[in-house]
């Protein structure tokens, strides 16, 4: 695995997923499905579900953290 993708990949680990979350405002492409998770420390993060970085391939999980909702 490459640096940049481990370190992408290590921002969810021990993470616990608490739900699901779904796109489906693009009639045209169809429904992007993600888990919802809270990190470790507190913070809660999406966990997109898509082909790659760009769309086009397979087995890409994209991630957007949000801060910690203890502060």
């Amino acid at each position: 695995m490459s640096k940049p993708m481990e370190k992408h990949y290590r921002q969810i680990v021990g993470a616990t997923i608490t739900g699901l979350a779904c796109d489906d405002t693009d009639k045209d492409f169809g429904d992007i499905w993600a888990l919802n998770l809270r990190t470790k420390d507190g913070c809660t993060a999406i966990a997109w579900i898509l082909a790659d970085p760009e769309g086009n391939g397979p087995g890409f999980l994209a991630i957007d953290v949000k801060e910690s909702s203890n502060e």
